[in-house]
C-alpha cells in the first residue's frame, strides 16, 4: 500500500506538531484474537488551538512507558515534548531484547521454543515494517513498536 512504507511513515509523521500538547489520556487496546492488531491511543489536546485529537499507534508489536507521575502533572498542560518515529531496525531489536528480562515469561531453549519466544524471535529475525515510534514527555517517554499510526481530529476523549 503507497504510504506505508516505513520511510513514509517516517515522513507522515513529521507533518504534524504535537509539540507542548497535553496528555489527557493513554489507552493500551490489545488484540482479542489473531486477525485484529493491538493498538495504542493517546488523547491530546492541541496546543495552539486547545482542540482535541487522537493519536492512534496501530499494528502494534511491543510498549514500553515510564513515567514520573509527578513530574507529568505538573507539566499536564503541555506535557508533549516531541513524538519522533525511527525505522531503525538496531533500535527496535534493541528495545525488543531489552524488555525480554521484564515480560514475566520463560524462555526454554530453541528447539523447545514455547510461543512467546517464536513470537519475539519472528519480529527480531524480521523487523521490515515495524517502526519504534517515541512520545518524549516532561516526566516519560512512551515507546511503541507498530506498523503505522493515524491522528483523528475533534476525537472524543
Amino acid at each position: 500500500m503507497a504510504g506505508n512504507d516505513r520511510d513514509s511513515i517516517v515522513g507522515r509523521l513529521q507533518d504534524y506538531d504535537f509539540h507542548d500538547d497535553a496528555l489527557l489520556a493513554v489507552r493500551i487496546v490489545p488484540a482479542q484474537n489473531r486477525r485484529e492488531k493491538s493498538r495504542v491511543e493517546l488523547d491530546l489536546s492541541e496546543y495552539v488551538t486547545d482542540r482535541p485529537r487522537r493519536l492512534v499507534f496501530t499494528g502494534c508489536e511491543n510498549i514500553r512507558f515510564d513515567g514520573d507521575f509527578a513530574v507529568l502533572t505538573d507539566n499536564a498542560f503541555a506535557v508533549v515534548a516531541e513524538v519522533v518515529a525511527t525505522p531503525a531496525d538496531d533500535a527496535i531489536i534493541a528495545l525488543l531484547k531489552d524488555q525480554k528480562p521484564r515480560l514475566n515469561v520463560e524462555y526454554e531453549d530453541e528447539d523447545e521454543s514455547p510461543i512467546e519466544e517464536r513470537h519475539r524471535q519472528e519480529k527480531l529475525d524480521d523487523p521490515f515494517g515495524l517502526v519504534l515510534f517515541t512520545v518524549v514527555l516532561y516526566g516519560g517517554t512512551l515507546d511503541v513498536v507498530a506498523r503505522n499510526f493515524r491522528v483523528l481530529r475533534g476525537a472524543s476523549t
